[in-house]
């Protein structure tokens, strides 16, 4: 994930050097993966908070966030709005903290506290 988050940073600035312009959503793109890569270590760390279910949805929704991320600036630097963005957030944010709070939940049921 650390790996993505870079090439993130790479193609965020390839994109804002080409078109000319400057977005805060695609500036800031890389910000996903690297919050994604440190759920990853602490995953890694911490074994008891290994669960499938909670590792789909953190993923998910952090891509879900981040394609809601490039559409919005893409369609920010065209000054239109679309609807579907709010539902890209919204959708990658409840999918990112229900994956997060699965984790807790069952690394506490594992260690039975």
């Amino acid at each position: 994930m650390l790996t993505f988050a870079i090439l993130t940073v790479i193609a965020s600035l390839t994109y804002l050097h080409i078109s000319g312009s400057s977005s805060m959503y695609i500036s800031y793109l890389f910000i996903w993966p690297a919050i994604a890569a440190v759920y990853s270590v602490l995953i890694y760390l911490l074994p008891e908070l290994r669960s499938m279910i909670s590792n789909v949805c953190v993923f998910i929704g952090i891509i879900m966030v981040m394609a809601g991320s490039v559409w919005r600036g893409i369609l920010d630097v065209d000054t239109v709005s679309s609807q579907y963005i709010l539902y890209l957030f919204m959708g990658g944010m409840t999918l990112f903290l229900f994956g997060v709070v699965f984790a807790l939940l069952s690394g506490a049921w594992k260690l039975r506290c």
